[in-house]
């Protein structure tokens, strides 16, 4: 925990460590001496020692772990107990947010971070499902029945203009390139079926979006950490914000808007690489 956010109520979850109270007192002369003379046997030790430098200066991942650790306990005890859906978040918690939300912690704080505007309920999230699993069952059985008499066709086609029934069939050849190293959602991977209903489930959700490219990812890092049914409310409530929705619908003034953001942002934050883009 860095010593500039450190704040009373910190030690108090901590269990009552502080900062010292001035980072420049002066020490006494025998401090002084017992600190020189600490350093000489610390530099004859380094020497001898090849792990000294390991153990003395713990490893930057050995100090992530330990930051994640002490904000774990703070976000248990002093901020998850008093988030409420759809307030705005305290600035100590935007404190801690910006500097990583520990992973324990995600499955029980963007449920209520997103929260659930649409009023999504599991029955609904139910009859989503059966009607993608029912539409995949239909195309299944068009494809192999090859008897197939001029309505049919006629049916088929005033089906495939529907556009979510057309977007769901890209769903199977994105969700394998999907953080493709962790192979959860490769076909037969352990979250692979779920990713694929909640994408689906929302096709029918919304058929004026249907699927598009991209959504993976937003579902795949979702069920990483919540259940399926709590993801497929955070993916349709995420979606639904007017800084996203635009986004998939596509629309020229949403793209173009947040391309220029994402300019400015590169300019200030990394000259040299947005020096590389233009």
């Amino acid at each position: 925990m860095e010593l500039g956010s450190f704040t009373s109520q910190d030690s108090k979850v901590l269990g009552g460590s502080k900062p010292p109270d001035s980072l420049h007192e002066v020490p006494s002369s025998a401090a002084t001496a017992t600190a020189a003379g600490a350093t000489i046997s610390s530099s004859s030790s380094s020497s001898r020692n090849p792990h000294y430098y390991s153990e003395a200066c713990p490893a930057p991942e050995h100090r992530r772990e330990k930051r994640l650790q002490e904000h774990t306990v703070v976000w248990k005890k002093s901020l998850l107990p008093y988030m409420t859906p759809g307030a705005p978040p305290t600035s100590r918690m935007q404190r801690y947010w910006r500097q990583g939300l520990p992973p324990a912690i995600r499955e029980s704080v963007w449920p209520v971070a997103i929260g659930n505007v649409l009023r999504i309920t599991p029955e609904l999230f139910e009859i989503h499902k059966e009607q993608a699993l029912e539409a995949r069952r239909a195309a299944a059985d068009a494809h192999a029945n090859v008897m197939v008499t001029l309505s049919d066709q006629h049916q088929r086609a005033k089906v495939s203009e529907k556009r979510h029934e057309k977007s769901t069939a890209l769903i199977p050849f994105d969700l394998p390139r999907t953080f493709p190293t962790l192979a959860f959602f490769r076909e037969g991977g352990p979250l692979h079926d779920d990713c694929m209903r909640i994408l689906e489930a929302y096709t029918f959700f919304r058929p004026d979006i249907g699927y598009v490219q991209g959504m993976t990812y937003l579902a795949a890092v979702l069920l990483l950490y919540v259940p399926p049914y709590q993801a497929f409310v955070a993916l349709c409530n995420l979606l639904n914000a007017p800084t996203l929705l635009g986004l998939y619908r596509l629309e020229q003034s949403a793209v173009q808007g947040r391309s220029d953001v994402f300019t400015r942002l590169c300019k200030v934050q990394f000259p040299e690489v947005a020096g590389v883009i233009d």
